[in-house]
């Protein structure tokens, strides 16, 4: 079987909780949620935020394992060469 060493699984773009549902049904190992408000960068206002605490609180009711984030503070930058 080709994915016999699988541990967790992860779901990208839940917009709900159907698809985390489903997922869940059909494995027995954790199933963890990236969570992002929109495309782009890290930055997200307070507003962005607030989406994401919400988002969280909803999947975790449903039954997600675990969470992945990515988060920037507004004074961090990149060097790029």
């Amino acid at each position: 079987m080709i994915f016999q060493h699988v541990n967790h699984v992860f779901v990208i773009d839940v917009y709900g909780t159907g698809l985390l549902r489903v997922v869940k049904q059909q494995v027995q190992i954790p199933v963890h949620v990236m969570i992002r408000p929109r495309a782009g960068d890290f930055h997200y206002s307070d507003q962005e935020m607030d989406v994401m605490r919400t988002d969280v609180r909803i999947l975790k009711e449903n039954g997600a394992d675990g969470f992945v984030l990515g988060l920037l503070h507004r004074s961090l930058y990149f060097l790029y060469i």
